[in-house]
C-alpha cells in the first residue's frame, strides 16, 4: 500500500502507479487521474461537502482526516448522510483506547500512524503495538472490497 499524505502535486499518481503499488490515498483532485491509472482512491476529507465531492469524483472510500478534530460523533454524522456502501477510515490520531468508539459510530477501519510507529521504535515493540490495535477493534468486520468507487457515473 502506498500513503500519499497530503498530496498536492497534479498529477501526482504518475509516481505511484507502479503495477505493486496499487492504492494511494490522495486529494480530490488527484482522484480522476488516479483512477485513469487503475487505482484504489481514498482522498483525505474533513467536510461533508468534501466527502460528496471525493464520492462524485469518484473516491472508492474516504479517509477522514485528522481524526483528532473528526470526532466519533462527526463519524456518526457523516455516516448518516452519505451513502451506505461509503468506506469511512479516520486517520491521525488513532490509539486503542478510541478505536471501539470509531467502530461503533461506523468507521469501516483505520489509518494508524504513530500508535504504531515512532522513530526509534524497535520492531519488538511494533510487534507489541500491533497486537494492542488488533484487541482494541471490538467488532469484526469483512474486508473491505476497494474493487469500485462507491458512487458511479
Amino acid at each position: 500500500m502506498l500513503h500519499s499524505p497530503s498530496a498536492t502535486n497534479l498529477p501526482r499518481p504518475s509516481a505511484a502507479s507502479r503495477p505493486a503499488k496499487r492504492l494511494s490515498v490522495l486529494t480530490v483532485q488527484q482522484v480522476r487521474e488516479a483512477l485513469k491509472r487503475d487505482m484504489v482512491c481514498l482522498p483525505g476529507v474533513m467536510t461533508p461537502t468534501e466527502a460528496f465531492a471525493a464520492l462524485a469524483a469518484g473516491a472508492h472510500g474516504l479517509k477522514l482526516f485528522p481524526a483528532e478534530l473528526i470526532t466519533p460523533q462527526a463519524v456518526k454524522a457523516l455516516r448518516a448522510v452519505l451513502p451506505t456502501p461509503t468506506r469511512l477510515l479516520p486517520v491521525g490520531g488513532i490509539t486503542p483506547d478510541n478505536m471501539a468508539a470509531y467502530r461503533s459510530a461506523g468507521a469501516s477501519g483505520f489509518g494508524i500512524g504513530s500508535a504504531l510507529y515512532k522513530p526509534g521504535t524497535t520492531a519488538q515493540q511494533v510487534g507489541v503495538r500491533r497486537c494492542g490495535l488488533r484487541r482494541s477493534v471490538t467488532r469484526r468486520s469483512p474486508a473491505m472490497k476497494l474493487t469500485k468507487p462507491v458512487m458511479q457515473h
